[in-house]
């Protein structure tokens, strides 16, 4: 199985690169400054096969400074709400599956226990919400 890493060299891009090699999967890591999630021509080589014909695309490119998302909060929408829906539509040209990883952050923390995909969220910062509407 073939797999494309948006975010690749990342904290968790990384090692979900790493995890995948170990299992013997074929996977490109694609991460700053190469390729960039927010710009059209890097979605369209995406789409193209440019960067291979992957099973799996994965979002881990994220906007992750989570208090300074609060002083940007155009920069911190931009990366966690509308580049997953880019990513998406690239893959879905490309004939791909996407996996975009979100963050416990779009909840308020206030459950006596792990919430389920049932849950409702309700994000407390700009972070929070931003990765809400990137779902």
């Amino acid at each position: 199985m073939a797999w494309v890493v948006v975010g690749g060299n990342g904290m968790l891009g990384t090692d979900l690169v790493e995890e995948l090699r170990r299992r013997g999967c074929g996977v490109r890591a694609l991460d700053l400054p190469e390729f960039d999630a927010t710009e059209a021509g890097c979605l369209q080589a995406l789409a193209s096969g440019q960067y291979g014909r992957p099973d799996w695309v994965v979002n881990c490119a994220a906007y992750t400074a989570v208090d300074q998302a609060e002083s940007e909060p155009d920069r911190a929408f931009l990366l966690n709400a509308r580049m997953p829906g880019w990513l998406a539509d690239a893959s879905k040209r490309l004939g791909a599956r996407l996996l975009h990883v979100s963050t416990d952050f779009v909840f308020d923390g206030h459950a006596d226990g792990w919430y389920d995909e049932t849950a409702a969220p309700n994000p407390l910062s700009v972070y929070g919400a931003s990765k809400l509407e990137g779902e």
